[in-house]
């Protein structure tokens, strides 16, 4: 699998990988979630440091809010109870910040040259002729 292919699969590793602090129980069918402004101010009393960049909520009840400090850290948070649960797996975040500064310059850019777009035209040429043969 690519590298790409590996990002595009981010969420469900994740998942799987850091479920200590992605799952969370839902205090019964249909509870409401804080506000992001409880979760926020809990992250920032847990963090003074960090800057905070975003928030990612889930519509998955049972997924924690994914609060990003910018490259330094994302914290989870309960958005149920507005308890931060602390940080996924260090490594991964590392890894998924490597894999996807490598293929940054992968892409075509039609202004700033032609990085991507040799390999790029030889990969749709290889899928296009595979398909075209039947094979899947």
């Amino acid at each position: 699998m690519s590298l790409t292919g590996v990002l595009a699969f981010k969420p469900q590793i994740q998942r799987v990988v850091d479920r200590s602090v992605r799952i969370v129980q839902p205090p019964g069918e249909g509870a409401a979630r804080l506000g992001v402004q409880t979760m926020v101010a809990n992250v920032r009393l847990a963090k003074p440091e960090g800057q905070l960049q975003s928030i990612a909520l889930e519509s998955d009840p049972t997924l924690s809010a994914a609060v990003s400090l910018g490259r330094d850290a994302t914290v989870d948070v309960d958005p149920y109870t507005g308890r931060v649960l602390g940080e996924g797996t260090r490594s991964l975040q590392t890894s998924f910040a490597r894999w996807r500064t490598g293929t940054d310059g992968l892409a075509c850019r039609p202004r700033t040259g032609s990085t991507g777009r040799a390999p790029t035209g030889r990969g749709v040429v290889l899928v296009w002729t595979r398909l075209s043969r039947g094979g899947g």
